[in-house]
């Protein structure tokens, strides 16, 4: 029986994997001289999303050197949430851990992480304490980004993607058919009893990180578009306030008209008005468009992720 899984996604990351193979190979011996678990008892799944440099030759060398690793090979990128769900659906262990492969979450963490599930949890989330050589501006926007989904969100959304959840709580995520995953919302959503052990993130240890301010733009419209219908509501309310302001200038031109007798003239308030109520208008039918178009990605019912090859000891290949 697997007692322990660990997925880790893996995009363009041939210059560290040397060192992130080292690493575990460490936390293995750990994991078995403190009494956790025998190496023949974890698997450590590696998902390698689509990299176009060396990755996947070193992965598949190193899954076949090693028993208890597997390569999850998929057909291209998918991105990040989709490519760690593919681990998620082959993980066998009664416990799974999901992490980087950037080195930015110690590997050395997971001992901690399964002493705080087997203390009774069903979720064990990772929370930076400190997060060396971080831009400000990133720290600053993740911050900000967590702030306003929180306030958001009747669900609350955990930071980062370094957690350990039970069998259980796996076999309910993978029920879980949405197309635009925010797998740091849907774990919460889930619920069961849930801890946290917190962690020093380290600096990335070689390349350029994958998360460009796009991609990380789009990540954080998904989870608003995931787990709040806020905007939506924003967007009745703002019709509302218009309308009103509208009826009563109207009202007011009207009184003007009728009992002053005095007409309003003047381009620039027409133009004004115009320009406002058609600004108002864009910006509904954009944020209605947002949710419109999740809802069409997710009626096609196309599959989350394309495996092409599961490489490993107890693979198919």
């Amino acid at each position: 029986m697997i007692v322990l899984s660990i997925v880790v996604p893996i995009y363009n990351e041939s210059v560290l994997l040397n060192e992130l193979f080292d690493r575990f190979e460490h936390v293995f011996k750990d994991i078995e001289s403190s009494g956790i678990a025998f190496q023949s008892e974890c698997e450590l799944i590696f998902v390698n999303d689509g990299s176009t440099d060396d990755s996947l030759a070193q992965l598949i060398a190193y899954a076949q050197k090693q028993s208890h690793v597997r390569c999850v090979n998929l057909a291209r990128n998918f991105g990040h949430q989709l490519a760690i769900t593919a681990g998620l659906s082959v993980a066998t262990g009664q416990a799974i851990v999901t992490m980087d492969g950037d080195l930015q979450h110690p590997p050395e963490c997971i001992i901690a992480l399964y002493k705080h599930y087997a203390s009774g949890y069903d979720v064990v989330y990772a929370l930076p304490e400190r997060q060396l050589g971080a831009p400000w501006f990133k720290l600053k926007t993740a911050q900000l980004f967590y702030a306003i989904l929180n306030k958001m969100s009747p669900t609350p959304i955990a930071v980062g993607d370094f957690r350990l959840v039970s069998r259980r709580v796996l076999d309910i995520m993978n029920q879980m058919p949405e197309q635009h995953r925010l797998l740091r919302g849907m774990t919460p959503w889930i619920g069961f009893k849930q801890g946290h052990i917190l962690y020093q993130r380290d600096c990335r240890y070689a390349g350029k990180t994958k998360y460009s301010l796009l991609r990380m733009l789009m990540l954080s419209l998904d989870g608003i578009t995931s787990f709040s219908s806020m905007p939506l509501r924003c967007v009745g309310v703002l019709g509302v306030l218009t309308s009103a302001l509208g009826f009563i200038y109207g009202v007011y031109a009207l009184y003007q008209h009728v009992f002053l007798s005095k007409t309003i003239t003047g381009w620039t308030s027409l133009v004004l008005l115009v320009l406002l109520l058609g600004g108002v208008q864009l910006l509904c039918l954009g944020v209605i468009g947002e949710y419109i178009a999740r809802i069409y990605e997710q009626s096609k019912q196309r599959p989350l992720y394309i495996i092409d090859t599961i490489y490993g000891d107890h693979a198919s290949s």
